[in-house]
């Protein structure tokens, strides 16, 4: 389903290094899967945590909700 996507890491620091043991950039897939009824959100790679701008939370948000909503209607 989220196969042949460009995800996972980039290799860049587009905001500089804001923590020590921060990998970098990460590209990432949000897609509402039908069949399990899930939101799936994959990463391309094993991920400890994610460092958001307030508008870039904002958005992953949306995108969340969006993906939600397709499955509920």
């Amino acid at each position: 389903m989220m196969k042949d996507l460009p995800i996972g890491p980039t290799g860049r620091y587009p905001q500089g290094k804001i923590h020590p043991d921060d990998a970098g950039e990460l590209t990432l897939a949000v897609a509402a899967d039908p069949h399990t009824q899930r939101v799936m959100v994959s990463f391309g790679c094993p991920v400890g945590w994610l460092g958001l701008t307030p508008r870039e939370a904002r958005a992953l948000a949306a995108l969340l909700l969006e993906k939600a909503k397709e499955l509920e209607s």
